[in-house]
């Protein structure tokens, strides 16, 4: 259920503001697409700095900063930004896509791998950002279900947007009585993804709002199309050791049962009573047997329903790692007070590993032109 892993959530992104704030100057790369500096500005990072900085951000190479932000490289070759290559200042990398943090190009970095590099790296996997984003977007809303203290609530009644959201947290609809399976993704190319959704149709149909589309039309609000639904097929576009995104917290949030694959230690992450960790299972025929049981016992259904999302560790439910926004701070300061330079740079002589990005990123821009191009023809 979502209630509890919310306000473990919340309680782990307490910080109080410094009573005086240093003014600091940090740099963005290649932040994602639209607006840089105001998407940046949305994400958690920037929160958290700013309770203890008066921050200025900017995008040149040229200006004096303390710390520059980039994001994937794969991010950077799909939106045409400056490369993070172009800035000889300190870096700090972080990257929401299964891909490694290359430490030749960051000197610091945030990803999903769970590996120690002294005080050069940090696990910050994307699905506790995006509990961030969902708390943020919950302040919005008037009457959750949730108890929070809304702040400056727009007209937007969850109860209204989340009808059946709303009934399911409250206990006032049965969650026996829904459809069997929802799957929504709008990647095609997930092979294993769609190989589970084949098997998981040969015992009941699963209702397919995006690749596999079933219902006749595009969902227009995921979470409460899932649900309608007892268990929701949450897989990841592919498979790697720590990645976990936010598939499985809009699961939790839909108050279903998640059906996951994609990082086979997940279960570090989350209970594993509290959804169906594909991996456990030798084989797809192995894990349909256990989700028809769960469909069939209502009482083990219902356990796994209930069952709090996060592990618990000296006997109180955490995150992982004891990830929190206190944590992530420490981090950052680190990264900002280091005396060092890691990466290697010079106007004139990249690294061998720095030029096969720099090629990688634009040739992916230059096959994004030709594919406008045609496309306007």
């Amino acid at each position: 259920m979502f209630a509890p892993l919310l306000r473990v959530f919340i309680e782990s992104s307490q910080l109080k503001n410094a009573p005086v704030k240093k003014p600091i100057a940090i740099g963005v790369a290649n932040w994602f697409a639209g607006d840089t500096l105001g998407n940046f500005k949305s994400w958690f990072f920037y929160h958290i700095l700013a309770t203890q900085h008066d921050i200025t951000l900017t995008t040149s190479p040229k200006d004096p900063c303390a710390l520059v932000f980039g994001a994937s490289f794969r991010e950077e070759g799909y939106h045409f930004f400056r490369s993070i290559l172009d800035f000889p200042q300190k870096r700090i990398g972080h990257t929401g896509e299964n891909e490694r943090i290359d430490f030749n190009v960051y000197d610091f970095g945030m990803g999903f791998d769970e590996i120690e590099f002294n005080d050069r790296y940090l696990r910050v996997p994307l699905y506790y950002l995006n509990l961030w984003q969902m708390h943020a977007n919950l302040l919005k809303h008037t009457n959750t279900p949730f108890h929070l203290e809304t702040t400056n609530p727009t007209k937007a009644d969850f109860q209204k947007v989340h009808p059946q959201i709303d009934s399911l947290a409250r206990e006032q609809s049965d969650p026996l009585k829904r459809g069997f399976a929802s799957f929504v993704a709008s990647n095609p190319n997930a092979p294993i993804r769609n190989a589970f959704y084949q098997e998981l149709n040969t015992y009941k149909p699963v209702a397919g709002g995006g690749v596999f589309n079933t219902i006749g039309h595009l969902v227009q609000n995921k979470h409460e199309f899932i649900s309608g639904y007892k268990f929701n097929l949450c897989f990841e576009n592919s498979i790697g050791l720590g990645y976990t995104t936010e598939k499985i917290i809009d699961a939790y949030f839909a108050h279903t049962i998640p059906i996951y694959w994609g990082n086979p230690e997940v279960a570090k992450d989350f209970n594993p009573k509290s959804f169906v960790n594909v991996h456990d299972f030798k084989d797809f025929k192995e894990a349909l047997d256990f989700i028809r049981y769960l469909d069939t016992h209502d009482n083990a259904y219902l356990d796994m329903l209930h069952a709090h999302p996060l592990n618990t560790y000296e006997g109180k439910p955490r995150f992982y790692q004891d990830l929190s926004f206190s944590k992530i701070l420490n981090f950052l300061q680190n990264a900002i007070e280091c005396p060092h330079l890691y990466h290697e740079h010079t106007s004139f002589n990249h690294t061998g590993t720095s030029l096969k990005h720099a090629f990688l990123s634009k040739l992916t821009q230059i096959k994004a032109k030709f594919s406008r191009a045609q496309d306007t023809r």
